[in-house]
This record gives C-alpha cells, structure tokens and sequence, in this order.
C-alpha cells in the first residue's frame, strides 16, 4: 500500500494546520522531508498517537528517538533499570547520567530526552518491570513496542497484547543479527506462534551499537507503518542479517506460524518462499495472497480447513507434497504458466473445488497430488498427469470435474 502523495510544490502541499492539537509555526517546517512521504492526515495520526516502549535499553533509546523526531505525540515508558558503563555504546542517552556518578532509573532520563527531541511530546514513565500487574500502565496505548530482554517478560507482553487487541511490535538483536516483527492480533501470528517455548539465554546477547541502532529504527517505521494505517506493509518474522546488507525478507521458516489460532489472513508481499508446515493448521485462515512466491514447501498450508481465498502469483513454481492438504474451502483455483511441479497430495482432500485451471508450463504432477478429485474429458476419466492437465480447465461439482470446451 502506497502513501497518498502530495502534490508537487511543497508550499502548495503544506495546509494550515488550524486544527492541529499541535498547531506550531516550526512544525511545517521540522517534518518538511517526511511530508514528502506522509499526508497531512497520516501526520496527523503521528501527532496524536500514543505509543508504549516496553524496556529503555538500546532498542528503546533508539525506538523512542526515531518515533519522537517523527513527531510521535504520547509516550508510555517502562523499564526498572538504572544505567551503567556496559550500557554506553548502545544506549547514548544515558552518558551524561552514568558519568556524573549518580545516574537516575532509564525511564526517567528517555522521558526527558523525548521531550528534548520533540518539546511538544508528552511522556509518562515507570519504574518497574513488566508483568501481568503492571501492564495496565499501556491501557491506553495505540501501540506497543518491545524492547525488553527478557523472553518471559517478552512473552507476558505478548500476552497482554493478544488479549488487548493492541499491535505489538517485536525487535531483538544478537551480534551482526536481528529479528523484528509486528503482530496485529487476529491478523497475524503471535510471538508464541512463532517462537514456542524458547528458554531464557544464560548469558546476554551481543550487542553492537550499529546493530542494535538499526533494528530499533526497523521497529520505529513498522510503528509508524500501523499509525498511519500502511498495515499491508508490515513485517513478517524472520531474521535479518547486517553482515549482507539486505533487510528484506525473503523466506518464512519451517513451522513459523504452525498451528496459529489467531491469523485470519496472509498477505506475503516479497516471500519468495514458503517452508515446510508454515501455516499447517492456522485454522481461522481465510486468504492467502502470495504474488512472489517461487516454493510452496511440503504441508506448508496443510488443514488450514477454512482457507477460502487462495491467490497465487506468476512466479510459483514447484508445489511440495501435502502443500494444500484437507483445505476444503477453496472453490476455485488457478495456477499459472509457471508453475511446473506439483507433488503428491498437493491438493488431496480440497473437496470445494469446482474449478481449476491449470497453466502451460506442468511438466510433472504425482496422480495422488488430487487424491479425491476425478477429471473426465466427457465421459471418459483422466489419469492425473501432466499431459492430460497442462492448458486445460476443469470445472464440477468439487469430486468431479469436467473439462470445459
């Protein structure tokens, strides 16, 4: 999803901003370079967003640095900790605390930094740890955005988010590597779904400045993606290596989101592949668009019983076995020119099926891959294989289908 731009002469662009609750002669002129991408009411929304940080170590100093130069209005701190040395070449807000000898508690010191970076900012902070008795603390807040290093801490805030019905945005780092996600409850999977039962580290991760920089300005701009309603860009887990340079996601992980029970729907953008029993059993699942994906990994979306919507891109290729298993809900499917392989069981058990038109590139399809559909060129029963298929389209009744003239 694109943001609406503006037109062409800035001055032009730039409206009274009368109704503003943060009407400032500077302002048109502080966020001119990020009015270029934002509308005013996308601006707007910035303005009046509030925005809770969950953890004031590098990912938070650097979150809430981005989001207040961004004009983000409210902010909502939490973290029990007091700086020390070790912290320094991550956490630059707190150098001129721990080297007075006498530095105060985290949430403290980022508050008045926010209000320094943006004066019109409001800012509440607290000194404890999160759990389940303080979450209440981010009661109000739009969004969420986890900075903590703890996983149990991680998983008590994704907990509350789920339940809360509030966007999480998720960052950690180790070393050269780092993991974003966003999680919109009932849209996407949770970071349990993801993560299951990961065990707390024994010792802490590595941390590198420029890393840790980096990854807390990822977390900013999905924060500013889900205020200004560009949720369609979103980030799906996976990790990002800075060692390559490249941020953009490319693959979803063997079981990422195995057995999800809040996705609705899946909207893969750039995946260009989808790994073994990635969305197996997410079944509230009801759509699933992959434009770009090459690879459709073995039960990558296998019992997903309520999937209705099943759009696949020009770039699809080969189908693992299993890959569409027992999704009955589909009635139609149209696999394009690209597509070459189709393994066995692919689509066995899709018994709502009453058309499907296969492309002009099959060059092999395993004769169970439709376990309990029967083809027939009039009277006459086809055996599954790519020759018989390839160009044609079939329509029916879901067990049977004919090919049409």
């Amino acid at each position: 999803m694109r943001y609406h731009r503006l037109e062409t002469d800035f001055q032009h662009r730039i409206k009274d901003l009368k109704q503003s609750a943060y009407n400032n002669p500077m302002h048109s002129e502080i966020y001119r370079r990020q009015l270029l991408e934002f509308t005013e009411e996308e601006q707007e929304l910035i303005f009046k967003a509030e925005v809770g940080i969950a953890g004031c170590g590098g990912l938070g100093t650097s979150v809430a640095t981005a989001l207040a130069s961004a004009g983000v209005g409210s902010f909502v701190l939490m973290d029990p900790d007091t700086p020390e040395l070790s912290n320094l070449n991550r956490q630059f807000v707190y150098c001129g605390d721990v080297f007075s000898g006498n530095p105060r508690p985290k949430a403290e010191i980022l508050a008045e930094w926010i209000r320094t970076v943006n004066p019109d900012a409001r800012t509440k902070h607290y000194t404890e740890r999160f759990s389940e008795s303080t979450s209440h603390r981010f009661g109000n807040c739009d969004v969420i955005v986890d900075c903590l290093d703890s996983v149990g801490s991680r998983m008590d805030l994704n907990r509350y988010c789920v339940s809360a019905n509030k966007p999480l945005v998720h960052g950690s780092i180790d070393g050269f590597s780092g993991q974003i996600m966003t999680v919109i409850p009932k849209r996407t999977p949770c970071l349990s779904c993801v993560m299951g039962d990961v065990p707390e580290s024994e010792s802490p991760p590595a941390s590198i400045g420029s890393v840790v920089m980096s990854v807390g300005s990822m977390e900013a701009t999905e924060v500013l993606k889900i205020i200004t309603g560009s949720v369609k860009e979103i980030t799906v887990p996976d990790k990002v290596n800075y060692l390559g340079l490249d941020y953009r996601v490319v693959s979803i992980s063997e079981k990422a989101f195995y057995n999800c029970r809040t996705l609705i729907s899946a909207d893969l953008g750039n995946i260009t592949s989808i790994g073994t029993s990635a969305f197996e059993n997410c079944m509230k699942m009801t759509s699933v668009k992959a434009e770009n994906v090459k690879t459709i990994g073995q039960s990558a979306f296998r019992w997903c019983s309520k999937m209705t919507s099943l759009e696949l891109g020009d770039k699809v290729q080969d189908i693992k076995s299993a890959a569409f298993y027992n999704c009955r809900s589909p009635t139609s499917l149209d696999l394009p020119d690209s597509v070459k392989i189709i393994a066995a069981a692919a689509f066995k058990g899709c018994s709502g099926l009453t058309e499907i038109s296969f492309g002009t590139g099959l060059s092999s399809v395993v004769n169970t891959a439709f376990s309990g559909i029967s083809f027939y060129d009039g009277e006459t029963k086809l055996n599954v294989n790519a020759d018989n298929l390839r160009g044609n389209t079939f329509e029916g009744t879901g067990s049977v289908l004919y090919l049409t003239a």
